[in-house]
């Protein structure tokens, strides 16, 4: 059944015409350190996951505790996409 799916869907779609566009968001949904690791090495080795992390950024009230996180909210995602670095 799967294949006489397939076959159907590669029928009527010519690959090589079809463009498509994407955006990550993880790191901006999902916090780990190997997606964000600046917003964790400051509370590692504490920190191997979002809720460790969490609990570690809120007990830093000298450092804005949780509040670190709303800065990187405003930032990671931006108005123009041609700021970005390219890779």
């Amino acid at each position: 059944m799967g294949a006489r799916i397939f076959a159907r869907f590669t029928q009527y779609t010519d690959h090589r015409q079809w463009q498509t566009s994407s955006v990550n968001l993880g790191g901006w949904f999902v916090l780990e350190p190997f997606i964000t690791p600046a917003l964790f090495q400051k509370y590692q080795p504490a920190a191997v996951d979002e809720w460790t992390f969490s609990v570690a950024m809120a007990a830093d009230t000298a450092n804005g505790g949780l509040s670190q996180l709303e800065e990187h909210y405003k930032t990671f995602i931006v108005s123009n996409p041609k700021s970005l670095p390219v890779l």
